[in-house]
């Protein structure tokens, strides 16, 4: 029998096969068992050099013995070819694992158990010589032998399912190994116990695995329970411990915990030099990763030492081609580029592009490093196109990656995997400011980054709404989400669901067909701009400093944003528009003054115009359309209603065509033709008492809700009408001849079963609760914390901390499956496929948790993935009784045929001189902000 494999932290595998007479030779002369009980006690010492010398005898034995071709000699074969491997005698071991599988071949049965150890032992072989796509044909062959010869709970067969997982692993096909390596875990936990070594393996390949997609909570735990079972299994220097070990210090050196994870570097490098000597394969992998740790600390030189002595031993005991190599090579001229010492880097890093190139493949994730560092190599030298070019190839690597891996991973671990690849996407950013080949880089990348998990959960919501052989799963989910956004569960439950539906969602999403992300290009995006038009691309980044570095000082400089600017004629310009920090502070400014209603937040807003849009007039000034798709906190700016800098200081969305856009791709998804709709629905004035359970009066609610906003600033534990949105809704349903569902009729479950209404208005209260209103899962609320049912939403997930309250809320644990709210978690199961607009009349809906590169978190984010074209949300809270006049006036417009844009830059017009001098202030109409389709809605 063979064993599963172990992974180091550097992702190189180390095999380890079960001992020597786990298959029995059916041979019994003294000689052979004497030598077979000596290789034994040698095998359990892990001394495999002294193994080998006495299974080299019994080969010579069996071959004079039984002949060339007899089954047993293929197995004295195997077995020698194993302990060869072990020692990393890898060109001694492949012929005779070679000859052991063509003697089986011949004289087995094809489905013979032999022959699948045979094949497996091979591939393990292949894979530690970095020969993935070799291995995992011949585990295939293996498993599929072992598959039908062997119980579904036999320990062998979740050895062939963890050997191909690692495969899969090493290949970077994350999303293929972790349902083998669940399932061989399974076996194990079942058959040999919690506390079996072999269990310990596997716990290890899974938490590579986990720290592959950036789950490094779950990667530590899992190399934790490993070394639990490992240190009571083995004597404190067996090799497989200090394995372990290394793992640990790995992503405890993730962590910034350099202390903790360099004793355990030297701990585990220590057990390998007394158990395996100075020249092992697995020594150089420990030495690597501590170097890791040196050079994260700015101690170059010792990390140049260790890197060359790991490079050195790679160099003598594997293949000059193997993928370690590679990565020492790689590794080795990162610390020389680090100290500015490009002469001695470039040729390291050329010969470990080629090994990888070789050994990988082309488009192997792991090339991106070496691409990464030769770019920069060519960037400190001058030599631009050459870096550009290589950056480029890198970016289109991890493009590929992340379009096969992300529509696998459930959706709360997608940002997780995005984190793990680092911040390389945004080089481009940085070169893009004295480069014309980076500008277009960069510009092709936030066309092609920007919001892409998004768009994946679009298209995967789009492919649930069809037909599907896997809808008992869809319907899990649907009601795993609707219990995860419960305000009444706790914590520890909520932590529980949210693991369950994570489970369902991994098997889901692998039933869904494939989304063929392709990527857009540049080109496609211009032609889809009217010749009057201009996009422009705001990201936030952190300038990338090249050149050697210093001790301690980080390549990244304080953030800035740039403006990527695209014209109908294919130019493309770059902006630097300044620092984040202080533009940051300006927009926070501004927002606090309107919230508070202060007389000079146009002011405010006047000094952010200047400081986003001044630096950018030059470029657009002969632009009458704008397409603005913003970044992080420039995503709560209220464009419309910025003064246009310079003497004019007309409003942005009088001043030009102003269309705000998630990013320039919806150009191209909004000139598909939208899908059939139904009418209308507009829900407002919800009952947020159950019939009977009224909390206050007739008389106390018509005198304290005048006047009151739309949200969750409230210190009560109860939500209070709103009066004003019965009439708001009663005067929308008749211009818009729509269906209106208010008071107990307005429940989520009745919003979550509508089909594709063409325009969805809502009216109610709305909730933004940021990270910092509350503790972790479990914790105590602060005493700020606002509407207590709502305490229970906690910051694992902004999609829970964000959305509207609806009829019942204020007596949740009535129906627990009609709890009154729908939080953003939940409007992403709405069928918006076809909704032309989505309205949501309530305070701050268009809040949400900023990430850089991919928008805001929120019910916008939610209401696109559910299939919107578009949005119309608030920035801050807003006034019940304006905000009833303010809709009523846009619908009005939009019903006499103006575009959606137009009819909220009038309606806002309207406002800044209306006839009540109160609502003339920003407070009561600067908060809409319109995202999407921008044109007229036909047929109202």
């Amino acid at each position: 029998m063979t064993g599963p494999a172990l992974f180091d932290n550097n992702v190189h595998a180390d095999d380890v096969s079960a001992p020597f007479g786990a298959v029995r030779i059916d041979i019994s002369p003294a000689g052979i068992k004497a030598l077979a009980a000596k290789g034994k006690r040698h095998k359990e010492r892990s001394n495999y050099a002294a193994t080998a010398r006495t299974h080299e005898a019994i080969a010579v034995i069996l071959e004079k013995g039984l002949g060339l071709d007899d089954p047993a000699l293929a197995i004295g074969l195997n077995n020698l070819a194993y302990l060869y491997s072990k020692q990393g005698l890898h060109s001694k071991a492949m012929p005779l694992y070679q000859r052991a599988i063509a003697i089986q071949e011949k004289t087995l049965e094809p489905n013979n158990l032999a022959l699948a150890i045979s094949l497996n032992n091979l591939a393990d072989l292949y894979v530690r010589q970095g020969r993935y796509s070799q291995a995992i044909s011949l585990y295939k062959r293996s498993l599929d032998i072992k598959e039908k010869m062997l119980t579904p709970s036999d320990p062998d067969l979740a050895t062939g399912l963890q050997n191909l997982a690692l495969a899969y692993s090493a290949q970077r096909e994350y999303s293929r190994a972790l349902p083998l390596y669940q399932r061989a875990i399974a076996i194990q936990e079942k058959t040999l116990g919690p506390q079996h070594p072999a269990l310990a393996i596997s716990l290890n390949n899974l938490g590579h695995l986990y720290g592959g997609q950036g789950r490094h909570k779950e990667s530590l735990h899992s190399y934790k329970l490993a070394l639990a079972i490992q240190e009571r299994a083995f004597k404190p220097g067996h090799p497989d411990l200090a394995l372990t070990l290394n793992n640990i210090a790995h992503m405890y050196s993730i962590q910034g915990q350099y202390e903790r994870a360099f004793s355990l570097y030297e701990r585990a490098i220590s057990i390998q030099s007394k158990a395996l000597g100075s020249q092992h394969p697995d020594l150089a992998s420990s030495l690597t990763s501590l170097a890791k740790l040196l050079d994260a600390v700015g101690l170059y030189e010792q990390a140049a030492l260790l890197n060359e002595r790991a490079l050195t031993i790679r160099e003598k005991v594997l293949d000059k081609e193997h993928p370690d190599v590679g990565l020492s090579l790689n590794n080795l001229a990162g610390i020389y580029l680090e100290q500015g010492r490009y002469r001695q880097a470039l040729p390291l890093l050329q010969r470990a592009l080629v090994i990888r190139e070789k050994t990988l493949g082309p488009n192997h994730l792991e090339l991106t490093s070496s691409l990464n560092n030769l770019s920069a190599i060519y960037q400190n030298t001058g030599q631009l196109s050459q870096a550009v070019s290589l950056l480029q190839r890198s970016l289109a690597i991890q493009y590929r990656f992340l379009t096969r891996e992300l529509p696998l991973l459930p959706v709360q671990q997608r940002s997780a995997q995005l984190a793990a690849l680092g911040h390389s996407w945004l080089i481009p950013f940085s070169m893009a400011r004295n480069n014309l080949a980076a500008v277009n880089l960069a510009l092709s990348t936030r066309l092609n980054r920007h919001g892409l998990t998004a768009e994946i959960e679009h298209r995967q919501r789009s492919f649930q709404r069809l037909p599907t052989p896997a809808a008992d799963l869809r319907d899990q989910l649907g009601l795993l989400t609707t219990a995860i956004s419960s305000p009444i569960i706790t914590g520890d439950q909520r932590i529980a669901l949210f693991r369950q539906h994570a489970q369902i969602e991994e098997e889901f999403y692998r039933i869904l067909p494939q989304l063929n992300l392709s990527g857009v290009s540049i080109e496609q995006v211009r032609t889809a701009l009217p010749a009057d038009g201009v996009l422009v691309e705001l990201q936030r980044f952190e300038p990338f400093t090249f050149g050697a570095r210093k001790q301690g000082v980080s390549r990244l400089r304080d953030p800035h944003y740039m403006a990527l600017i695209l014209r109908a004629n294919g130019e493309i310009t770059s902006v630097d528009v300044g620092s984040a920090a202080v533009i940051e502070q300006g927009i926070h400014r501004a927002l606090a003054a309107t919230e508070q209603g202060q007389t000079d937040a146009m002011d405010l807003w006047r000094a952010v115009s200047n400081q986003v849009l001044g630096p950018l007039m030059p470029y657009l000034r002969d632009s009458r359309q704008w397409f603005l798709s913003p970044d992080s906190e420039l995503s709560r700016v209220p464009y419309a209603v910025l003064p246009l800098p310079g003497p004019d200081a007309k409003p942005l969305g009088t001043a030009v065509q102003l269309r705000l856009i998630t990013t320039g791709r919806d150009l191209l998804r909004l000139k598909q033709p939208s899908p059939a709709a139904q009418a209308p629905l507009i829900v407002v004035n919800p009952s947020y008492d159950r019939p009977g359970r009224q909390k206050v009066s007739d008389s106390e609610i018509s005198s304290s809700s005048i006047g009151q906003s739309r949200s969750a600033a409230q210190k009560s534990s109860h939500w209070k009408p709103l009066p004003a949105t019965q009439l708001e809704g009663q005067r929308v349903a008749r211009l818009l001849s729509g269906s209106l569902l208010t008071g107990h009729q307005a429940t989520t479950k009745q919003l979550l079963d509508v089909q594709s209404p063409r325009i969805l208005h809502v009216a109610t209260h709305g909730f933004f609760l940021a990270d910092s209103d509350f503790t972790p899962l479990g914790g105590t609320p602060p005493e700020r914390a606002e509407t207590s049912v709502i305490q229970a939403f906690t910051q694992e997930d902004p999609q829970l901390r964000s959305g509207l309250v609806l009829a019942g809320a204020n007596q949740p644990e009535v129906e627990p499956n009609d709890d009154g709210y729908l939080t953003a978690s939940e409007a992403v199961m709405l069928n918006l496929n076809g909704t032309e607009l989505v309205v949501l009349s309530a305070c701050s809906t268009g809040q949400g948790d900023i990430r850089t590169g991919e928008g805001v978190y929120g019910l916008q984010r939610a209401l696109a993935v559910a299939g919107a074209r578009s949005t119309l949300l608030s920035l801050w809270k807003v006034d019940d009784t304006a905000t009833a006049a303010f809709m009523e006036s846009f619908y009005s417009r939009l019903k006499a045929g103006a575009s959606r844009s137009d009819a909220l830059a009038a309606t806002q017009d309207e406002f800044r001189n209306h006839s009540v001098p109160a609502w003339r202030h920003p407070y009561y109409w600067a908060a809409w902000q319109l995202v999407g389709d921008w044109r007229p809605i036909k047929g109202l």
